[in-house]
């Protein structure tokens, strides 16, 4: 734990009801979504970096109307997701083209593939449970039609302003992309660094996807470095200006992942476990970076997993298809019952291990769901990690707040 916060940071910056346009400068205005829309203004019309959800393109049309200089000649979507490309039915115009990396249509098919199953995930982190709104949810988000594909690298003209756009794969989505205007040494990043920008990137996510390549991301941390951008404009937050700041921060992110990333492979090299990488592995005082998205301990086994796969030799077990929680209910009749597991959970509880206390309270609570002292210890255990987490990061707070909720339910009132 680095800090201790009330609320996950993060949190405010992915609500979506901000009606202020923000100005970058006197031609970049920022819309604020869960992820944000962006216009850039020329001489001859105008450009949309993202459009942000299907409920905020409505707001960031008429926050636009303000700015607008002319037509809306081109629409970058940096990637995937439909909180960058959700609002194109409403902001994009008769003679829009809109563009979008050439991975995009497989980014897509997987995810509609696979929309239940996430979605499912999501509303587990994001509303305990509760299934959200389908007109506002990413399931609910319309497809947009792609004008302009490109593979590496592509670059345009609007009036007086060039822009350059470049292939990143190594972002949240394969088909991740940055916008460079080389005359003004201005970068959009969209989500690249994820939604917090100098943070632990999510190299897989609590709500699943494809596991995310750490040799990619540095690489492509390097390429935005190369730029040698003077304004950096993120998916999320207030823009980074000052080329040696910027410089500095994208050397210390990518020497951060790489420290990450080696220290990992060298510990699968010495036959080190996952779990005891998790736990060992921290970033050195000069590398510190947030953790309000990502985890460090969460981006060694998002590598292990990469270069390992699904089996680890923990057991021989691993191999079939009955897991550990068969035979829950011999080992607690061996145990003597919930009572004795409960009692020992307790005291792994007041010995500052909630994590042990855990392991025995799911075991418990599988043979005796409503067992009330289980559930008692299980409340402290969680509200302990909650504490020891110190609520920086988000997926993590708020899965904890929702099984600690979900702990109150059962409890004998």
């Amino acid at each position: 734990m680095t800090n201790e916060y009330e609320k996950p940071p993060l949190l405010d910056l992915v609500r979506s009801h901000k009606d202020e346009l923000v100005a970058a400068n006197d031609f970049i205005f920022i819309s604020q979504d869960v992820s944000n829309s962006h216009l850039i203004t020329t001489s001859d019309g105008d450009v949309l970096v993202n459009s942000g959800t299907t409920a905020g393109g409505k707001r960031h049309k008429e926050l636009y109307s303000s700015v607008r200089t002319g037509d809306l000649k081109y629409a970058v979507i940096t990637q995937g997701h439909p909180d960058h490309f959700g609002g194109l039915a409403t902001l994009k115009e008769p003679g829009t083209q809109v563009i979008m990396q050439e991975r995009n249509a497989e980014v897509r098919a997987y995810w509609l593939k696979l929309i239940t199953f996430y979605s499912d995930r999501m509303d587990r982190i994001w509303s305990a449970g509760v299934k959200r709104d389908p007109a506002t949810s990413w399931e609910g988000t319309p497809e947009q039609a792609t004008d302009i594909v490109y593979a590496d690298d592509y670059k345009f003209e609007v009036g007086n302003r060039q822009f350059e756009l470049y292939s990143t794969p190594g972002g949240e989505t394969a088909d991740s992309t940055v916008v460079w205007l080389p005359n003004e040494r201005v970068v959009f990043t969209g989500n690249l660094f994820g939604p917090m920008f100098m943070n632990v990137p999510f190299l897989n996510t609590l709500r699943g996807d494809k596991i995310r390549s750490a040799v990619e991301y540095i690489a492509n941390v390097k390429k935005v470095k190369s730029l040698k951008p003077e304004l950096l404009i993120t998916g999320h937050g207030n823009p980074v200006r000052g080329a040696d700041l910027i410089k500095e921060n994208l050397t210390r992110l990518s020497s951060a992942v790489q420290y990450i990333h080696d220290r990992t492979i060298e510990g699968m090299n010495a036959g080190k476990d996952v779990y005891t990488l998790m736990g060992e592995i921290k970033l050195p005082a000069d590398l510190r970076l947030g953790e309000g998205h990502g985890k460090v301990s969460w981006a060694v086994r998002a590598i292990w997993v990469y270069y390992n796969g699904w089996f680890d030799f923990e057991s021989t077990t691993d191999m079939y298809h009955i897991p550990f929680r068969e035979v829950n209910d011999d080992l607690v009749e061996m145990a003597g019952g919930v009572n004795p597991l409960a009692t020992r959970a307790r005291k792994y509880v007041d010995a500052e291990s909630p994590l042990k206390a855990l392991h025995l309270l799911d075991m418990a609570l599988k043979v005796s769901p409503d067992h009330a002292p289980s559930l008692t210890v299980r409340k402290l255990a969680l509200e302990q990690l909650l504490t020891l987490g110190g609520r920086e990061n988000l997926s993590e707070t708020l899965l904890l707040e929702s099984a600690i909720a979900e702990v109150d339910k059962k409890l004998p009132k």
